[in-house]
């Protein structure tokens, strides 16, 4: 099974209601006034992206992460699926640092590509991924470079496990 297909089984074992739509599938714990979207788009030169994004009241989704690689785009998802399933369990929450306070903490740099939307390069390559932030602070794009060398099993694991696994030492205690 894939890390995606775990993920919605990880959500609905939470008490997610999950719905197809389009391409994907939307899972939503509030009776559809908040919904968490995972499909497949392609873009204009026909490169199949796989999509990360919210959507309120089953309006037009909004891509969150983008990757011609599902792992990279299951990564994103599980940090923000993740999270709900977690507190729907009633488990302590995950906090991914939003700030770079060790500027070793990851290998990445960050690039705007547009005013919203960033990804990261890696020995002066850009990776294939865009994430939607806000510059200069670009707290989603630091968040995810604090998990990208992670497998997407072991984040997906992480979440899954109420000690928090591999992010143990990010859990906040209540």
């Amino acid at each position: 099974m894939s890390t995606t297909s775990q993920l919605i089984e990880f959500a609905k074992s939470s008490g997610a209601f999950w719905m197809n739509r389009g391409t994907g599938i939307a899972l939503t714990w509030d009776s559809g006034i908040y919904w968490h979207n995972l499909w497949t788009e392609h873009d204009d030169r026909g490169t199949l992206l796989y999509k990360y994004g919210p959507s309120e009241r089953w309006e037009d989704r909004s891509t969150f992460v983008a990757s011609p690689f599902e792992d990279w785009t299951a990564k994103g998802a599980i940090i923000h699926v993740g999270e709900f399933a977690r507190s729907y369990l009633g488990w302590d929450p995950i906090i991914i640092p939003q700030v770079d306070s060790d500027p070793v903490a990851h290998p990445y740099v960050y690039s705007q590509f547009f005013p919203w939307v960033g990804g990261l390069e890696l020995d002066g390559k850009v990776l294939p991924l865009t994430v939607r932030t806000m510059f200069p602070t670009h707290r989603e794009l630091t968040e995810f470079a604090h998990i990208a060398t992670l497998d997407s099993q072991i984040l997906l694991d992480a979440y899954m496990s109420e000690d928090g696994g591999a992010l143990r030492n990010w859990v906040r205690h209540s």
